[in-house]
């Protein structure tokens, strides 16, 4: 319990800069989703975390397989760009897929730019 005292009593300045971070590259991230067609990515309100809607995008062929579900679009996905997102069936969507900006911005960039390839193949 002291230590839990100890941490809300302390100088807080450290997690406001956090916070700060997070939220830019949360920022960003949905910004470069929101701009690869076929993407639609609300800006979530807490976590790490977004769930855009690929909807427009299922139905879609890649390598000769039709890509009808969130789950066939990110395996496609990861076997054509080694990029990782999380289908969204086990978060109750059949229309999305959730990524995490739990890391830096440059390798947000880099993982959006490498979906944004994988889009323009499908389109």
């Amino acid at each position: 319990m002291d230590g839990a005292y100890a941490a809300l009593a302390s100088d807080q300045t450290c997690v406001e800069t956090m916070r700060q971070a997070f939220e830019k590259r949360r920022n960003l991230l949905v910004d470069l989703l929101n701009n690869i067609p076929g993407i639609k990515c609300p800006v979530p309100q807490g976590a790490f975390y977004v769930f855009p809607q690929i909807s427009d995008l299922l139905g879609k062929s890649f390598n000769g397989r039709e890509l009808a579900t969130p789950d066939q679009f990110a395996e496609a996905l990861l076997d054509s760009e080694g990029v990782v997102v999380v289908p969204g069936e086990g978060f109750g969507s059949d229309r999305h897929v959730r990524l995490s900006y739990a890391t830096s911005e440059s390798l947000i960039e880099k993982g959006v730019s490498k979906i944004a390839a994988f889009v323009k193949k499908l389109l």
